[in-house]
């Protein structure tokens, strides 16, 4: 049978024939099921460290959390003096104070941002109200107050400068 409800013999026994078919254990010993199996068993436990190291890397934003720089393994410990280049890349992430120390510097620079577009705003309307009270000013056919004719030099200095 080639499913799942077989012996163990008889897997590890497909598994030995299997690697001794393989062209690059030709003119080596030849291991038997029993071999395959308790060598297995040696690696077994470091493939599953790795493959739950993988998937809490990868997870992003699974219930378990990711490894950083203070939660290390014996397995993760061990690969540290093999590969310090990928320990030094990473960081452990802020905490919740930092979190939200970050988050109010957001809403207060996204604050500031809103606000200067609102002064540059107000300062265009501004601008537009004196244009407009200058060419009603300029449009009267009849001559200028005093005070009108001062308001229309004022404007056109404020305006031009």
């Amino acid at each position: 049978m080639v499913s799942n409800e077989k012996k163990s013999g008889a897997f590890w026994k497909r598994v030995a024939t299997y690697f001794a078919a393989s062209p690059k254990v030709q003119g080596c010993d030849v291991r038997e099921a029993t071999h395959c199996k308790n060598h297995w068993k040696k690696i077994n436990d470091l493939v599953k460290k790795f493959c739950g190291a993988y998937e809490a890397a990868t997870g992003g934003s699974g219930k378990r959390r990711k490894l950083d720089d203070g939660a290390h393994s014996s397995a993760s410990h061990a690969s540290e003096t093999m590969n310090n280049e990928a320990d030094e890349a990473a960081t452990r992430p802020p905490g919740v104070k930092a979190s939200m120390g970050l988050a109010r510097n957001k809403a207060e620079t996204e604050y500031q941002r809103m606000w200067n577009i609102k002064k540059e705003d107000m300062a265009m309307r501004d601008r537009i109200l004196k244009m407009k009270l200058l060419d009603n000013l300029m449009a009267k056919t009849e001559p200028l107050a005093e005070d009108e004719e001062a308001l229309q030099k004022k404007l056109i200095t404020e305006l031009l400068s």
